[in-house]
């Protein structure tokens, strides 16, 4: 696979959300907050990336972050996640679309089981609240190759 200039260009919307979202890993793991500031920066930018260079993505954009957001919604309601987690869902749904958003929320669930459950079996803290964030942005990323390959 060579790196045509089209090719360039649908990388820009994945390092706008990787660049943008590796500083919230460090406030989500030292604060426990996902700020708003990055929310809003990523989601802005995503959708002025995809007006200008790939429009025929920003419909796809806007009806996966409706779709995680909502999905994050009903699980707030039930109180297992904090609302940082559910505003992260739109810019996340930005990036995947509607096709891959959910992939991506699975894969960003197994990523933090995978991390989290031998410190919750040995440490026994159950009431731990596990920052959710940093697995968020990992699994839009991974959901982003994945999806170089296979096609829903």
């Amino acid at each position: 696979m060579s790196l045509t200039d089209n090719n360039m260009i649908a990388l820009g919307p994945l390092l706008i959300f990787l660049v943008i979202g590796l500083p919230m890993v460090w406030f989500e793991l030292k604060f426990r907050i996902i700020p708003d500031l990055i929310t809003i920066l990523s989601t802005v930018l995503l959708l002025l990336f995809y007006i200008i260079l790939l429009p025929e993505r920003l419909i796809p954009g806007i009806i996966g972050s409706i779709l995680g957001f909502s999905f994050f919604l009903i699980i707030y309601r039930i109180k297992n996640i904090g609302f940082g987690d559910v505003k992260y869902s739109i810019p996340l749904g930005l990036l995947t679309g509607y096709l891959w958003v959910f992939p991506a929320l699975a894969i960003s669930s197994i990523l933090s089981i995978l991390c989290y459950a031998p410190f919750l079996l040995i440490n026994k803290n159950y009431a731990y609240k596990i920052p959710f964030g940093p697995f968020m942005l990992a699994g839009g990323v991974l959901s982003c190759i994945l999806s170089l390959f296979i096609r829903l």
